[in-house]
């Protein structure tokens, strides 16, 4: 059960003891062709200390956004665990964002993002890249994100999406 929407909502750094609840979120949130192992989450955490955030209420995990940094255009592949980080990195990849379906429209989503964005512009990675699944280009238009190529990997809608250059330093929600 989740807490009441009042809960004083927080977002801090994800950690390894967060992944159970990490991972029963994305089970609720995504189709099982996206599901990824524990094990790929915790590679991120490790790699990227810091870079990747929970939002919780109550010590209830309501949702997660793991980012990393990345290089060039094409995103890192789906469900492959990385082994290590380009060296040089430009790009910011916000590689997966979920909230619990009984958390939505309590400005999780929001926060999460602001976060992130925020992280990617302190360290001063010159772009922001994702992959929109499942219907979500939408979502992202509105923080200024615009299609730059199909995704076929990720699936048949999936498109890859890079931050406009005059929305790249806007770090609060639209």
């Amino acid at each position: 059960m989740l807490q009441h929407p009042d809960s004083a909502l927080v977002v801090r750094p994800a950690t390894l003891f967060d992944l159970p609840a990490i991972d029963l979120i994305q089970r609720l949130c995504y189709q099982p062709v996206f599901h990824e192992p524990v094990e790929t989450f915790a590679a991120r955490l490790r790699l990227s200390p810091g870079s990747s955030w929970v939002a919780e209420a109550g010590g209830q995990v309501l949702g997660y956004f793991f980012t990393h940094p990345w290089t060039g255009e094409a995103p890192p592949p789906l469900g492959k665990t990385l082994e290590h980080l380009p060296q040089h990195q430009d790009t910011h990849f916000l590689h997966d964002l979920a909230v619990h379906p009984h958390a939505r429209g309590r400005g999780v989503a929001p926060r999460l993002i602001e976060a992130a964005l925020h992280w990617g512009k302190q360290r001063g990675l010159k772009f922001t890249r994702l992959v929109a699944v499942a219907g979500a280009a939408p979502f992202w238009r509105k923080w200024g994100f615009k299609p730059v190529a199909a995704a076929p990997a990720y699936g048949d809608d999936a498109a890859l999406m890079a931050l406009s250059a005059e929305n790249q330093a806007i770090t609060t929600r639209p």
